[in-house]
């Protein structure tokens, strides 16, 4: 067949054209069919060549459908990879024979496109045909399974079976076997992203695939295999340059394995036989790379976005069917359920059952296959071999699915915005997973599990998880009768979980989620504004920008970019190598490093080709090619380095980029070069070169600075190492001329201000000249030298100046700039010596100095208002704006200068003088206002190089007015008032700050205030009471006293006091506030008045109100300061809200306030006060969204009445309708919230509830009267005509005259007409008795009435007796005694019962009743009927108990009978959720257990990088269960301990559990942390409910050391961002984040936290760096040194707590400062400076305990010896720390090293023995040293004298010292020997401070050999920093470290100090190392160099500087020669390496 095709037309029943739908064309086919006479036959189909088409959009549509989806329309293609286009496609393959058949499918090469909605549609097109025709229910399965396959398009086997069936049904019979081979190869499926673009970004999947399936081997019926399955993602037409892996390809082995053995078999399975359990599949691969990215995850996202609306796109069919009518809907939804039934009745059940459940549940599949299950019958559960041989995979279910992996490695890849760059990367190794399924659904899996992150600035990969082995275990337990269905999962591991979290990585982290978060924004934002063009989408005329939003084009990123400011032109290459080569060519034997030149092209070693880069020009480039397979080159331990090759010069070494740093190089004159320039002619800098003769070119030194710029690109800069920078604020000219020829000067480009230039490199030795540009101004006459300055960090600095070209008015207006010159810390190298012709040494001297251009003098206005200054006698004079700075060009700091500085209101000043050679200093100038008032300003003179001042100008104090009032302001006892405040300050508030200063220097330093008098004209306004503007918040009543008799008034004024950061540090800043702030966040208008006003006022507002309008605040001071301080609130919105309750507003809190309105509805405000600084900021809110504080539920059936217990006002009494529900809350809120009750109406008694108690309270009884009816005149069912107009209703009552009964018409409340029946069954009549109040007593009942008979005696037979009252008699008791019985009233006497006279008729309104015979008829008449009525329904009894539902406390009224009934349902609410639960189907629980063993470690590294603390939690169990009902969480961790991991420190624990005292036998094993939690869901949006929150912890003790908090302080951040401006807001208040929306509340029926007792011991640190110096500043709290005191906490508890997570917290933190402040006696006491007396205290009672208990005296001498000699060795130790203080560095750090091993190694005497003698004889040599120090530190003269006078004060004070070492350590001794034996057991650290620098400098894993090798290098090197360990290698006894700087052979034993070490070889020294076999014997050789030779070359030296060391094995050895190799290679990287700066000068330059 060729050119055959077969279209696919859908053509809906109501359409009148059929729509094309798909399209085959098979171009090159061929069919064969054979049929042999045994009964077997054959069938073919080939095709070559075989094309789908979507041919939905192809023809011409009608309107509005015009739009095309989908321009893929070729869904079958050959694939564009395919080599051979002839080759074969499609091959199907079918032979039937008589015992079997065999099928075959191959596909080759195919392109399939997976357009979800056509796959759709095609589905349902063909499963309409399948229904018309016989019913094979094959199709209609493998279609299902194809759709849901290819969605997830994992496993491509389905679909293409589905491909195949779709056009040949294959029936079988069920007794032959089937076999069936599908073999694919290249075939690829693709998803697109957006079906409308054709170069849309895709996701393919492609793979070789081959599957066969053989029933007849049993043990494996079906294997297959897929080999190199990749998905990767790419843009459609570019496929091969954008390909990006996203799974790498691998090999996958599929097998169902027959008779599978299950290791664990649980009971179930044993009852089965070995072939009857169904086959396991299993799955095995070695190893799975995923790479993800940011885009690619926005891929996925986009593809599933369009994945539903692809489906949901208006098909023809639904367009047409909405116009029609509703029948033609009911049969649409038919169709549609078509494929849900043949869905349903696969699960096995009857068609019919799935037909009707399906329209029960309204075409929802999911639950209409619960209904099934719950409701019908399954097929398949009696017949399953039948229905299994049906279906379409002919085996038997599943058992299970084993899954075996090597590896998983998911590694995540940020692409975000401007970067491309790995981030982290999880492993998961030896995974094994087995899930099982049928029965039993649960699964295990085991794993080991690490993650890396990638460090940028090192390019390498750190561990985050350290390699953790760790199983898991999951269970579905499925639903039963009484539970519903479970996941319960539970994580066991044996091994620590070690985490390392280091500085890199939180700084990475923040990063990236910063960048994330900002393009997810950016992305957001698009899509609002792009909607509007969506009808554009794939039609023909696209609009032109459209393009861009569709998808994110990915940027190329290049990740290294080289710019060069050398001057010169330059050519570089990229070489990537590894260490070890490095290594070699360090080492540098000559055969080795000509071997590297030659080979210049192998695997390991890359040269890339050379490339030129101007001067001044920047050139992007990288060391590997984009690639499919991401950043798989991050693992490879490679070197990328550069060569760099500058014009003029020969090629540099090469010099790696990995690391970001200052590097250098040495480069030697290019003495081949023919030409002789240098330099371009003309480069692009304009800068033209002069001719510079080569033999004149020095060497010269390279830098290479490399910087991270953006987020991960790194930038190499090429310079010289003379660099100018630029601090004044002008552009300065540098211009450059050679000694040699100064006629041709060069002129460089300008520097603008703050930026730095790097002179160029062939010039850097000619002579400098600077000037400003375009001045008209002379280079200054004296070049700049940097020669003279020779040792590192050396500064020196001298003054220029520059002459304006015209000289009319001499020196005023030079131009003087101060050049300060400082060395960098370029490492030592001797000045390079160079053979040049003959043997002529030239010494060059290299530049490595940095020039900076500094002013003169700066003047900083640090106040808050503008300056004018001036310099007397000079014309310098200006103005300065707030913050800024003014740099005085002329001024001459070398003459003596007067600054005066002036502000506005300030015109006199005392000027300041400052000489010349001025220091750092602080001085006050004296300014005068216009009434002659004093004000001193602050100025503080900071001498940033010698003679470069920089000035602060600023004020002592500034006072913030924010009260809203005008404030004037006075020193306290103060004559005048503060200068600067006028008239207009009395008037109104000053916006801007007021300067303040004491001026009284008599008067103590304290202010005082009064409120300005234009405020109240008549009133005099008092002085407050003195408050210091030094520190903390307070409060002050500023009163103004009236005229008259009226009381005076009072404003509180908060006052909050802050110290100025950054510049303004010499500044306090207070601020004035007012004391309360009201917020108004609600809806409505509010108006606010203090109580007494507000009172009785109802809904009018008094006089002096305030109000505020919704999102507006406003400052309230109290009207009347004698009256109490209540605040009242209404709405002013709601026309008759009243005033609320007076609440209080000086507490922070938050609660309910209620108003009423006339008919006593409430309206609510939640009111939440806050302390802000000195402010209350009270805000009011609306409570829509939060429940109310109280509820009354009134589930009795009388009205019930209720009020606040002490509320008087009648009209808040409210009532409560029977069986219904009321919010409230409080009306008073000052009073407690009690509420008192009564039944309305019924003189009943009070109960009063207390709301805070859930309890039962007193019963309620109410008086229950009843009415005697005549049931007849109640009745409905009389007929019109004999009911008479008067006898309605009629009821007994009594006729006062006679009383006499009779029956009267029902009056309600008419008293006569009432009864009650009494315990003995007398009827007592109400009406004639004095109503009573109190209902629960019983009533005297002499003095009531009671129903009787009018006769003396009984009744005789006939006769009629009336009724009347008498007094109770007990004779008469048969008379009295009355029984309602089958609807009759009768008395004691037989047979007579209560009647009317006359019948029926007889029944009217004043009849008289009697007492009669009974008519004997079983239907007693109608005028015999009389029944009680209950006045009011219900017992008369009600229970009143209060009960909590969530943060409502509820008060539940109920009759007391129905008591029972009502406690098991609860509050309405909760009955509604119990419903809706009903009506869900039952959710998952979720049952989670982790139980760790050896707990959780973490590590912290900073960025030195040293291990700071690693932290161990052991014994870590979580359980977590989520039911319906509530969430658990209970975790305890078993330990704790937190190490101190600093290297040198005394104390290597920082926190551990305190040990029980007492018994050491006696282990409580209670868990050093506890959390319980149990969350409830809440029906609320913003409410968290908890039932109990419960942390506990165990005793702890804590040792802070200061050097350790200061070094965690930084690594967390602390104290970053000081430096900002003083911003002032002119504004009375900050607003708070009122954009967030409402705040989320949380409730807890119970919080507990608990930390019972902290013993805690703090230790100082003397020499800390200057980092950490200036951390320190910034504490702003000093650390006293103190030992064990013991703080004892109350635990923080809260019951019903309801408030925000802020509050809470804040409640929290609150709590346990108060309790650390209550101890603060505790703390003092062990203070350090008294010994330590509580200590002294604990151990001499301690003792005492001991004598009592055990009669042990020992222990008490034991114990008091401890205590006295502690506290005498702290005593001393202290004085001499203080001592210390005066001493020189060298002798404290020895000092300090003897103590430090003292303390760990618990030789204290020793240690003293060695203390004291170190002072002695440091006393001796004091002076020398001293005096030699002083004068090699400071120079000269002055040095010398210094250094005497130290080396004085040292002689006495050295061995003061000592002695007071030597007491402190030998009482230190007698401590330890006294010590007890049992609670002072010294911890120890769980593992040694971890190695923190590997290969490259990254963090290695930990790994314990490591550790000790850098303890073991600590111990040798003394504590030197600057040397780190590299490795240690044990060798037969003995062992070898190598460290950064020298080798050491250490003997084996414990040896101190350094005399284990054998063999010590420096690197310096080293020339390279070897391997040597002698005899037999391997030996390590290292080869020294020689000693001197006259040429600066290396060479081996002679023979006795080769030592050998014999090392058991050859493989060892050659280890060890290449770490040492590798080491020394390291060393030569540092010395080429510019470390960084440490000390202050330096950044003073650069401020």
């Amino acid at each position: 067949m060729t050119d055959v095709s077969l279209e696919l037309l859908d053509s809906p029943a109501d359409m009148d054209y059929s729509h094309s739908l798909a399209k085959f064309d098979f171009m090159k086919s061929k069919v064969l069919y054979e049929s042999f006479s045994d009964g077997s036959k054959s069938v073919n189909l080939v095709s070559h060549s075989l094309l789908a088409h979507d041919t939905r959009y192809t023809q011409p549509r009608k309107g509005a459908e015009a739009t095309r989806h989908n321009v893929f329309d070729c869904i079958l293609q050959p694939s564009k990879t395919g080599s051979n286009h002839a080759s074969l496609q499609l091959e199907l393959h079918y032979r039937s024979t008589r015992d079997g058949s065999c099928f075959t499918v191959v596909l080759n090469n195919l392109r399939v496109f997976l357009i979800f909605d056509w796959l759709q549609l095609l589905q349902d097109f063909l499963q309409v045909h399948v229904d018309k025709a016989s019913d094979s229910s094959e199709t209609q399965q493998l279609w299902s399974s194809s759709a849901s396959g290819s969605s997830g398009a994992v496993m491509p086997k389905t679909v293409k079976s589905g491909v195949v069936t779709k056009r040949s049904t294959v029936p079988v019979s069920q007794d032959r076997c089937l076999e069936l081979k599908v073999n694919v190869t290249g075939t690829e499926f693709v998803v697109v992203e957006d079906m409308s673009c054709l170069d849309t970004n895709a996701i393919i999947l492609k793979g070789t695939t081959v599957l066969t399936y053989k029933p007849r081997l049993l043990d494996r019926p079906f294997s297959g295999s897929l080999a190199g399955v990749e998905v990767f993602s790419c843009r459609l037409g570019r496929e091969q340059e954008t390909a990006l892996s996203i799974i790498d390809p691998v090999n996958v082995q599929v097998e169902l394995c027959g008779n599978p053995v299950y290791r664990s078999s649980s009971g179930l399975l044993d009852a089965f036989n070995v072939e009857d359990i169904p086959p396991l599949l299993e799955i095995q691969f070695p190893v799975l790379d995923i790479r993800l990215s940011y885009i690619d995850i926005q891929l996925f996202l986009a593809i599933a976005k369009s994945i539903p609306s692809a489906k949901a796109l208006p098909t023809p069919v639904s367009v047409e069917v909405t116009t029609g009518t509703g029948d033609s809907s009911k049969q649409e939804s038919h169709n549609i359920k078509e494929t849900q039934l043949n869905r349903l009745q696969d699960l096995g059940f009857e068609k019919e059952d799935c037909r009707r459940a399906l329209f029960l549940c309204k075409g929802h599949l999911d639950q209409a296959a619960t209904w099934l299950l719950e409701n019908a019958e399954n097929v398949s559960r009696h017949s399953s071999t039948r229905v299994d041989s049906s279906t379409s995979s002919h085996t038997a279910p599943l058992s299970g699915v084993e899954l075996r992996a090597d590896s998983i490695c998911i590694c995540l890849i940020d692409d975000c915005l401007d970067c491309d760059i790995p981030l982290a990367e999880l492993t998961f190794s030896r995974l094994k997973v087995l899930q099982r399924i049928g029965s039993t659904q649960e699964g295990n899996a085991s794993f080991t599990l690490s993650g890396d992150y990638y460090n940028r600035e090192l390019s390498g990969w750190e561990p985050f998880i350290e390699p953790w082995p760790c199983c898991l275990s999951w269970q579905q337990q499925a639903a039963g009768r009484l539970h519903p269905p479970r996941f319960k999962m539970e994580v066991q591991a044996k091994q620590r979980l070690d985490i390392n979290i280091s500085s890199a990585l939180l700084e990475q982290y923040t990063t990236t989620k910063s960048s994330w978060m900002a393009d997810y924004c950016v992305e957001d934002r698009q899509e609002l504004k792009t909607s509007p063009t969506l009808p554009w989408i794939g039609s023909s005329v696209d609009p032109p920008t459209f393009d861009m939003k569709l998808s994110k084009r990915r940027q190329p990123f290049v990740p290294y970019t080289l710019r060069n400011h050398t001057g010169c032109t330059m050519r570089f290459a990229t070489l990537t190598t590894t260490p070890t080569r490095v290594a070699l060519f360090h080492s540098s034997s000559a055969d080795s490093v000509s071997d590297i030149h030659s080979s210049g092209n192998d695997e390991s070693h890359n040269i890339s080709l050379w490339r030129e880069v101007l001067s001044g020009q920047e050139v992007p480039f990288e060391f590997e090619a984009r690639e499919k397979l991401r950043h798989r080159h991050t693992h490879e331990l490679k070197l990328h380095q550069l060569l760099v090759q500058v014009c003029g010069w020969e090629q540099v070494k090469p010099v790696s980029v990995d690391k970001v740093g200052v590097f250098f190089r040495c480069a030697v004159p290019d003495r081949n070069n023919s030409s002789n320039t240098v330099g371009s002619p003309v480069s692009k800098t304009n800068i033209i070169h002069p001719h510079v003769y080569f033999s004149a070119l020095p060497p010269v030194r390279v830098v290479f600075a490399i910087t991270m710029e953006g987020s991960a690109r790194k930038v190499i800069t090429v310079r010289s190492a003379l660099m100018v920078k630029n601090k004044l604020d002008v552009l300065m000219e540098v211009r450059l001329d050679s000694p040699s020829a100064p006629d041709k000067p060069v002129v460089l480009p300008p520097i603008p201000p703050g930026q730095a230039l790097a002179i160029p490199l062939h010039l850097t030795s000619w002579r400098l000249q600077a000037r400003p540009k375009d001045m008209g101004m002379f280079f200054c006459k004296v070049p700049i030298h940097w020669t003279s300055v020779d040792r590192p960090g050396e500064i020196s600095s001298s003054k220029r100046e520059c002459q304006l070209a015209d000289f009319d008015d001499g020196r005023q207006h030079n131009f003087r700039f101060y050049v300060v010159i400082k060395k960098e810390n370029y490492p030592d190298q001797q000045p390079t010596k160079m053979q040049l012709s003959g043997n002529v040494q030239q010494i060059y001297r290299q530049p490595g100095h940095t020039v900076y251009l500094l002013p003169t003098m700066v003047l900083v206005n640090v106040l808050p208002c503008d300056l004018n200054f001036y310099i007397k006698g000079n014309a310098i004079k200006g103005s300065l704006k707030p913050g800024k700075e003014a740099v005085l060009h002329s001024a001459d700091t070398s003459q003596n200068m007067e600054l005066g500085v002036l502000l506005e209101s300030f015109p006199v000043c005392k000027e300041l003088l400052i000489p010349p050679g001025t220091q750092n200093y602080v001085v006050r100038m004296r300014l005068y206002d216009n009434n002659k008032r004093l004000l001193c300003l602050t100025i503080r003179i900071i001498l940033r190089a010698q003679g470069a001042l920089k000035i602060l100008i600023s004020a002592p104090y500034w006072l913030i007015n924010k009260t809203g009032l005008p404030v004037i302001f006075r020193q306290d006892n103060g004559r005048a008032d503060a200068a600067g405040q006028f008239e207009e300050h009395e008037l109104a508030r000053s916006l801007s700050p007021l300067l303040f200063s004491y001026t009284d220097k008599e008067q103590p330093s304290m202010c005082t205030m009064r409120v300005g008098k234009g405020i109240h004209p008549d009133g005099v306004p008092g002085w407050c009471q003195g408050f210091s503007l030094d520190g903390g918040s307070g409060v002050r009543a500023v009163k103004v006293i009236q005229q008259g008799n009226r009381p005076g008034l009072i404003y509180n004024i908060g006052i909050s006091v802050r110290k100025g950061k950054g510049n303004y540090r010499d500044t306090q800043i207070v601020t004035f506030a007012p004391r309360y702030l009201l917020d108004n966040r609600s809806t409505h208008k509010l108006a606010f008045a203090q109580r007494e006003f507000a009172r009785g006022k109802g809904t009018f507002n008094p006089e002096g109100y305030i109000s505020t309008l919704p999102g507006s605040s406003v400052v309230f001071h109290w009207p009347r300061n004698d009256y109490d301080h209540l605040l009242c609130v209404r709405l002013m919105d709601m026309t008759n809200c009243t005033w609320s309750g007076g609440f209080e507003v000086n507490k922070p809190k938050s609660f309910h306030i209620s108003m009423r309105d006339m008919r006593g509805s409430c309206f609510y405000l939640r009111t939440e006060i806050t302390l802000k600084e000195a402010t209350y900021q009270i805000s009011f809110t609306d409570t829509e969204q939060l429940p109310p504080p109280l509820r009354i539920d009134n589930m009795s059936e009388v009205p019930v009445q209720f009020w606040q217990h002490g509320v008087a006002d009648i009209q808040l009494h409210t009532e409560v309708k029977p069986l219904s529900v009321l919010d409230y809350a409080c009306d008073e809120p000052t009073l407690p919230p009690y509420l008192t009750l009564t039944v309305k109406g019924a003189g009943s008694s009070e109960v009063t509830a207390d709301m805070n108690f859930f309890r039962e309270y007193n019963k309620l009884y109410y008086e229950n009267f009843i009415y005697i009816a005549a049931t007849h005149t109640f009745s409905q069912k009389l007929e019109r005509k004999h009911r008479l107009i008067s006898c309605t209703e009629l009821v007994l009552d009594v006729d006062p005259k006679t009383q006499r009964v009779i029956l009267q018409k029902k009056e309600p409340g008419k008293r006569s007409q009432l009864w009650r029946m009494t315990g003995t069954g007398m009827l007592c009549h109400e009406g004639s008795s004095p109503p009573q109040s109190k209902p629960s007593q019983p009533r005297p009942l002499d003095s009531s009435l009671v129903l009787d008979i009018a006769g003396l005696a009984a009744v005789s037979d006939n006769n009629y007796e009336p009724l009347m009252l008498r007094r109770p008699d007990s004779r008469r008791s048969t008379t009295q005694t009355w029984y309602f019985t089958s609807g009759m009233l009768t008395c004691g006497l037989p047979r007579l019962v209560v009647q009317v006279k006359g019948g029926i008729t007889g029944l009217s309104d004043g009849a008289e009743v009697v007492l009669g015979p009974d008519s004997g008829l079983l239907e007693p008449g109608p005028e015999h009927q009389f029944i009680n009525q209950k006045m009011r329904p219900g017992s008369g009894v009600l229970s009143v108990q209060v009960l909590p539902d969530g943060p409502t406390r509820v008060l539940q009224i109920s009759d007391f009978n129905q008591r029972r009934v009502v406690r098991s349902s609860t509050s309405p609410e909760q009955d509604k959720c119990k419903e809706d639960v009903m009506e869900k189907k039952p959710e998952q629980e979720l049952e989670v257990f982790v139980n760790l063993d050896e707990g959780l470690g973490v590590s912290l590294v900073n960025k030195v990088p040293e291990e700071l603390i690693f932290t161990t939690l052991s014994g870590l169990n979580v359980h977590f269960t989520r039911t319906a009902s509530s969430e658990v969480l209970e975790l305890s961790i078993q330990n704790i301990q937190v190490d101190n991991q600093l290297l040198g420190t005394t104390q290597p624990v920082m926190l551990w559990m305190t040990p029980s005292s007492g018994d050491s036998e006696i282990n409580d094993s209670s868990p050093a942390l506890q959390v319980n939690s149990v969350k409830v869901p809440s029906s609320l949006l913003l409410t968290t409910l908890f039932k109990h929150l419960m942390v506990t912890a165990c005793h702890f003790t804590v040792i802070i050391e200061e050097k350790l908090l200061l070094k965690l302080l930084s690594f967390f951040g602390y104290g970053e961002a000081e430096a900002e401006l003083e911003k002032l807001d002119e504004n009375l208040h900050e607003r708070s984040n009122e954009e967030a929306g409402p705040p989320q509340h949380y409730y807890f029926e119970n919080l507990k936290i608990s930390f019972p007792q902290i013993k805690l011991s703090v230790f100082t640190s003397h020499k800390l760096p200057p980092e950490l110096k200036a951390l320190k500043g910034t504490l702003g709290f000093p650390l006293v040194r103190f030992e064990d005191a013991i703080i004892n906490m109350y635990p923080f508890t809260r019951v019903h707590p309801y408030e925000t997570q802020e509050i809470i917290i804040n409640d929290i933190l609150k709590h346990f400062r108060e309790e650390l402040m209550s101890q603060a006696a505790q703390i003092l006491g062990s203070v350090d400076f008294l010994g330590n007396p509580m200590g002294l205290l604990n151990d001499v009672t301690e003792g005492v305990s001991e004598l009592i208990k055990y009669g042990n005296v020992g222990g008490l001498i034991r114990n008091v010896t401890h205590g006295v000699s502690n506290s005498a060795a702290k005593f001393a130790g202290t004085l001499s720390d203080g001592l210390g203080k005066t001493m020189d560095n060298r002798h404290q750090n020895e000092r300090e090293y003897i103590r430090y091993h003292g303390a760990t190694s618990g030789e204290h005497l020793v240690a003293g023995i060695h203390g004291l003698a170190h002072g002695i004889i440091g006393g001796m040599t004091s002076i020398i040293t001293s005096t030699v120090e002083g004068v090699k530190t400071e120079g000269g003269v002055s040095g010398f004298f210094s250094g005497l006078g130290k080396g004085l004060v040292g002689t006495v004070t050295k061995p003061v010292a000592g002695a007071l070492d030597f007491a402190s350590e030998t009482a230190q001794t007698v401590r330890d020997m006294a010590s007890l034996s049992n609670h002072r057991v010294s911890v120890q650290r769980v593992r040694k401070p971890r190695c923190c620098r590997g290969p490259q400098g990254l963090l290695p894993h930990y790994s314990a050999g490591q550790a000790e090798g850098q303890e073991q290098l600590f111990c040798l090197t003394d504590n030197i920093q600057s040397e780190f360990f590299i490795a240690v290698e044990p060798m037969d006894s003995y062992h070898v470290l190598i460290s950064s700087k020298v080798v050491y052979f250490l003997k084996p034993g414990d040896y101190v100090d350094r005399e284990g070490i054998f063999l010590e070889v420096k690197y310096d020294d080293l020339y390279h190392c070897l391997v040597s076999k002698d005899h037999g014997k391997v030996y390590v050789q290292l080869t020294k160099k020689a000693e001197n030779t006259n040429s600066g070359v290396a060479i081996p030296g002679p023979s006795h500087q080769k030592p050998m060391v014999h090392v058991k094995s050859e493989s060892l050895a050659v280890k060890i020669s290449q770490e040492i190799n590798y080491a020394k290679s390291l060393y030569y990287e540092q010395q080429w390496m510019l470390p960084a700066e440490e000390n202050e000068d330096c950044l003073l330059l650069d401020s």
